[in-house]
């Protein structure tokens, strides 16, 4: 860089010391100088780049700094919380209440929820919710109430999140999977 602002010294003063008019005596220098900015913004990227990477590579997350006893009681807690006390059945149901149901911080469940059980929050929930639908279908005592009465008794809040989550998981709409499941308790 000194070396280019000695040559770019020396042709403004040589310029002006022997009279020279015009552009092309500026040219290569300036051609130099837009090579070696376009030059440092590269390496600068570059550089750049490089450290978020490895920065990246370097930083635990929070699910890394997890205690693996401590996870797996957060679990059992989750699945009895679920089978046992079917805290699923509030529609209201939200990851700060299941905390404060079970004394444990929502970062910790997020976290065990993601970490080790591979799904998030409201699939956990949901999972839940179709399999009590599901129950509640095929029981010859319900049969008189409507699927969205069996959805909200259930736990969902609406009949399109219903209706989409059990597509998702059972891969048939609710009325498909009913009729499937009549004819064959039929036959």
């Amino acid at each position: 860089m000194a070396l280019i602002a000695t040559v770019w010294a020396a042709t403004i003063f040589s310029s002006i010391l022997f009279n020279i008019s015009g552009l092309a005596f500026f040219a290569p220098i300036e051609i130099i100088l837009v090579i070696f900015v376009y030059w440092i913004g590269l390496r600068g990227y570059q550089q750049t780049r490089v450290v978020y990477v490895n920065e990246q590579k370097a930083a635990k997350t929070y699910v890394d700094s997890i205690d693996p006893e401590e996870a797996e009681k957060c679990a059992r807690l989750l699945k009895k919380a679920m089978d046992t006390n079917k805290l699923y059945l509030d529609p209201e149901l939200t990851v700060n209440k299941l905390a404060d149901h079970l004394a444990i911080s929502p970062k910790l469940i997020s976290a065990v929820l993601n970490g080790q059980l591979k799904k998030g929050f409201s699939a956990f929930v949901n999972e839940y919710r179709v399999a009590e639908v599901k129950e509640r279908m095929l029981h010859p005592g319900n049969s008189h109430i409507t699927l969205a009465g069996l959805a909200r008794d259930s736990g969902f809040n609406s009949v399109a999140t219903f209706q989409r989550v059990f597509k998702a998981a059972e891969n048939t709409t609710p009325r498909e999977f009913l009729s499937q499941h009549k004819e064959t308790a039929v036959k």
